[in-house]
């Protein structure tokens, strides 16, 4: 479900550029444009030219050079390289491949998107998408997503771009135009919006940072949201909690043991299990989908959640067709 991605400091302007960069800014995209130059299939910009762009710009212009060669085999190229990456390059990666897909093809191209690398092509082909025909065009996009095998899946991808083109100010707004059906559902539309909120992950090259946590209120906005929308938010707390600590230099095991702890404080014991359950959903990827670490990063959990998080975590591994 929404998976493993990256929330900022004041409130960010209606319209802002979505062009953002996943994980941590530029140098996560630089690490994966140093693997992209070896690659012979992608042709080289001038030295002069590439001073001028940024690292995600050029990954972008080579992407779309192999797009235009071969759009099959540069699809099937992206999943290769991606599957030899670390997770959160990968899904930088993924952002690109949606925009491109976009701006090729508009709507036709989201048949291409597969939800590998945690979603990431639908998260860049629906921001593109909302950047360029505003929130008007919604229901267009949800007509396209109807059926196997998108359904949730770019429906999670339009929350990001809802909230990221309208603003953090107009998080209410943001869930109130999401579409019905799958919206309420792990996944959907509403666990987008309060991922875009708490991470920015398409606003990193606007400037976008991660939501500034208050150890005192550790459950943020999610705790006095509508009741309707309190579960996606409650999901997508442990995905804010990650991301901060890591960033504040959290080793791995620190930051799912106190995801584990902070979890359990929650009092309602429905939202608490479904904590757990986001838990588990950063807990694969960022196990790089293997199971044995899987196993051993949900048993810092307390007792009471580390079953939720392995049953989540391993229901992601079998969603991105990696095998158990």
């Amino acid at each position: 479900a929404g998976a493993a991605c990256e929330s900022e400091d004041g409130l960010v302007s209606m319209h802002i550029s979505i062009r953002g960069l996943v994980a941590v800014g530029i140098l996560v995209a630089l690490g994966v444009f140093l693997v992209l130059r070896a690659l012979p299939s992608l042709s080289q910009a001038a030295p002069a030219a590439q001073a001028e762009l940024s690292a995600y710009q050029v990954l972008e212009r080579q992407w779309e050079d192999a797009f235009d060669r071969s759009p099959d085999g540069a699809y099937a190229e992206f999943l290769r390289i991606g599957r030899t990456l670390e997770y959160k390059d990968a899904h930088t990666l993924s952002h690109i491949i949606g925009e491109i897909l976009y701006n090729r093809s508009g709507l036709a191209g989201l048949s291409v998107c597969t939800p590998h690398f945690g979603f990431g092509c639908y998260h860049g082909f629906a921001g593109k998408f909302v950047e360029e025909r505003g929130v008007g065009a919604v229901n267009e996009f949800v007509t396209a997503c109807k059926g196997p095998p998108h359904d949730s899946y770019c429906e999670h991808g339009i929350g990001h771009g809802l909230l990221a083109y309208l603003g953090d100010s107009k998080l209410t707004e943001a869930l109130q135009l999401c579409p019905s059906g799958r919206s309420g559902s792990v996944g959907g539309c509403y666990n987008g919006v309060f991922m875009e909120y708490f991470v920015n992950n398409l606003r990193r090259e606007s400037g976008g940072s991660v939501r500034p946590l208050d150890s005192a209120l550790p459950e943020g906005s999610c705790s006095t949201i509508s009741e309707k929308f309190r579960p996606a938010c409650y999901y997508e707390l442990p995905a804010w909690w990650r991301l901060s600590w890591f960033l504040s230099g959290a080793t791995f095991d620190e930051q799912f043991k106190k995801i584990g702890q902070w979890c359990a404080a929650v009092a309602d014991a429905h939202l608490r299990a479904i904590c757990f359950q986001g838990a588990g959903a950063q807990v694969a990827p960022f196990s790089e989908y293997d199971t044995a670490r899987i196993q051993k990063t949900c048993s810092l959990m307390p007792t009471s959640g580390s079953d939720v998080c392995l049953a989540e975590a391993l229901n992601a591994v079998a969603q991105m067709n990696i095998g158990p």
